[in-house]
């Protein structure tokens, strides 16, 4: 997400779209494995950190990778029976894995916005502006739509 914010603060571009998206996480692991064998748990780091509290009453150990869909490949290319993947239930359908547990994020209210830019201005009626803020180390973007 910052790697994001970095690139937004480095170039020129108009938002054309935004779409708001609810994040529900899911523990993962092939068919036949129990939650009790799991001890390490592969992820996305804003997936782990969404589910740490979770993570952390289960006793298990976080690693992480560069994306959940990674993770779940992982899974299910592993022999070993003690890992699992926090990952999307489409995305364990495509590997062919089990939900141990769903919606386990420690907030239930967990969005992710995906946004389509683009280097000419937008031509429909909604015009969308990005706010970024920058206050020392921090660094803040804040999408807001105005109606002209």
């Amino acid at each position: 997400v910052s790697q994001v914010y970095d690139l937004m603060k480095k170039h020129n571009f108009y938002i054309v779209k935004s779409v708001r998206v609810q994040i529900s996480h899911a523990l993962c692991a092939k068919k036949g494995v129990k939650l009790s064998e799991i001890k390490t748990v592969y992820s996305h780091s804003q997936a782990i950190m969404q589910c740490a509290e979770h993570l952390k009453k289960l006793g298990v150990k976080a690693v992480e990778v560069e994306n959940t869909a990674l993770a779940a490949k992982m899974v299910a290319e592993s022999e070993d029976r003690t890992i699992a993947a926090i990952c999307s239930d489409d995305c364990a359908d495509i590997y062919n894995l089990c939900a141990l547990e769903r919606a386990m994020q420690d907030n239930g209210n967990n969005f992710t916005r995906f946004r389509l830019i683009h280097y000419t201005p937008p031509t429909h009626i909604f015009c969308h502006i990005t706010i970024c803020l920058c206050h020392q180390n921090t660094f803040y973007a804040q999408y807001v739509k105005f109606d002209f």
